[in-house]
């Protein structure tokens, strides 16, 4: 590669030249300017693949320089030199895409770990071009033989593990014969005038599949059954098994992603954490499980555990249907007390095991996301807190845990009438009164009336017309002012018994809301 230094000041040009070791980090020649002028004769006979470029320079300045080049496409990457650490250089440069942005004197090491930095983005970018020009005839050839090789054990035949686990390495793909993985089904499903090439469906899951499940250092690997139909393994490369349960939850993101990015359906179907010799069995019941599927529903369930007790599993998936359609109606709370009656039932009747108990989870998770798409909301906006995130994703742990997160997120689909918003809305103003003098907390008010928070907020304000804050802090500094017009009491008393502990805070508030602070309003 090739490197041009350009800057008016000929000493620091001469002392980058002699002091940064070129022939060690790969640069072939180095070329000096000491103007723009002189610059642009070089870039216009020599390739320069990285420019040095000072950015203050008489009669053209270095970020000139650079929109010329640019324009032109001369030069791969550009580091800008300067001496003063101004913003507004700082800011041009990289809104112009220059790579570095270097505060003269700088070290040579600087200098030379940055130019490093430069040749390895030019090494990365060529890559990918040559990738893009022959890529995808190998990558196409690379699907065949994964399909070939994974087939038989995503679709029901019973395979040679050894001789399957030995094509997987030639192509990289390195498993043990005990090594637990995880297999998919998938199924996309296609309105009536939709169209989307099989090779563009296949790319772009797999892509995308592979970015979701890389957050938890998965491996994917994505073969063809049918059209539309799908296998996706999931592996490991410590050898460690991947969590369902984590698995689930990314593929909710990927179907979230065909709906909103490609307009299709998915229905996703996880088997058991199990080595690759115990697959193709497993296999055939989500196999099974998906052609059930006739009405083509967006679902997405680990249905391995239905061959335990089935009667108990249909009739799972029947409250589970109603349930999601009287959280639709907005009829919510009768859910969570028919979800109650039946974790209580099953518990009594000693039923409830630990897989029970998750596969519950799963099944209501399902619902929650499905629901909660069709009613436009955002699951992030109801698991508000990471405190809530954590519960969520350990839910299924405990009926206690379970239960938790029923009462967190049921409320939010509940569409009360009239009289029964202003039933909660009295508790909510008595709840604030009695404790006008403290410091009074949403969730303390969602834990009286038993309400999602955020659920809570939305009903006040909409009730209300102001926000939960707003109105308590209103009403707080309206009692502060009846008190200080009609009592004698000290400012600092008055503050206590709004709950404010800090007197700096009743004082700055107070004129917020009353345009005047607590001294002036008691002369007045």
């Amino acid at each position: 590669m090739n490197v041009l230094l350009v800057d008016d000041q000929v000493p620091v040009v001469r002392e980058i030249c002699s002091g940064v070791d070129w022939e060690k980090i790969g640069i072939k020649e180095v070329y000096q300017a000491y103007s723009a002028f002189e610059a642009r004769k070089i870039l216009e006979k020599q390739q320069v693949d990285i420019m040095l470029c000072d950015i203050e320079m008489p009669v053209e300045d270095g970020l000139s320089l650079y929109r010329w080049v640019k324009e032109r496409g001369l030069v791969e990457e550009c580091i800008f030199l300067t001496a003063h650490a101004d913003f507004d250089y700082a800011r041009e440069a990289v809104r112009l895409g220059g790579f570095d942005y270097i505060l003269q004197p700088a070290r040579y090491e600087e200098i030379q770990d940055a130019v490093i930095r430069a040749e390895n983005r030019i090494c990365t970018r060529a890559e990918a071009q040559k990738y893009s020009s022959y890529g995808k005839a190998f990558s196409e050839n690379r699907d065949i033989f994964l399909d070939g090789a994974l087939r038989g054990v995503f679709f029901g035949k019973d395979e040679n593990v050894p001789l399957v686990l030995e094509r997987l390495r030639q192509m990289d793909i390195c498993l043990e014969g005990d090594q637990k993985i995880i297999c998919v089904l998938l199924r996309f499903f296609f309105g009536q005038e939709q169209e989307l090439e099989e090779a563009l469906l296949r790319y772009a899951s797999s892509n995308v599949l592979q970015e979701l499940l890389a957050v938890f250092s998965y491996k994917t690997v994505l073969v063809q059954a049918e059209e539309r139909q799908y296998g996706l393994l999931i592996y490991m490369e410590n050898g460690h098994a991947p969590e369902e349960d984590l698995v689930m939850r990314q593929l909710s993101f990927f179907q979230q992603f065909c709906r909103e990015q490609f307009h299709i359906g998915m229905a996703a179907y996880i088997g058991k954490a199990a080595p690759m010799g115990m697959q193709s069995a497993q296999n055939q019941i989500l196999w099974r499980r998906m052609q059930d599927n006739v009405g083509e529903t967006e679902e997405i369930c680990i249905p391995m555990y239905s061959e335990e007790d089935p009667e108990e599993d249909r009739e799972l998936d029947h409250r589970i249907k109603r349930w999601g359609s009287m959280l639709l109606s907005g009829d919510a709370l009768p859910v969570r007390d028919e979800i109650y009656e039946h974790l209580e039932g099953l518990r009594q009747s000693g039923k409830l095991n630990a897989n029970l108990l998750k596969m519950f989870y799963q099944r209501f998770i399902q619902m929650f996301s499905v629901v909660a798409e069709q009613k436009n909301f955002s699951i992030q906006d109801i698991l508000s807190s990471p405190e809530v995130l954590n519960d969520y994703l350990a839910a299924y742990q405990t009926v206690d845990g379970l239960y938790r997160l029923i009462d967190y997120v049921i409320p939010s689909f509940h569409r009360a009438d009239p009289a029964e918003n202003q039933k909660l809305i009295d508790r909510i103003l008595q709840y604030i009164y009695s404790h006008i003098d403290e410091d009074i907390r949403r969730t303390e008010i969602a834990a009286e009336v038993f309400l999602n928070p955020d659920y809570l907020s939305r009903i006040f304000r909409k009730e209300m017309g102001v926000s939960l804050k707003e109105f308590i802090t209103t009403e707080k500094m309206n009692i502060a002012r009846d008190l200080l017009k009609s009592t004698q009491l000290p400012i600092g008393t008055i503050a206590s018994r709004v709950g404010y502990a800090n007197f700096s805070h009743f004082s700055q508030t107070y004129k917020k809301v009353m345009g005047m602070t607590p001294e002036e309003e008691r002369k007045a």
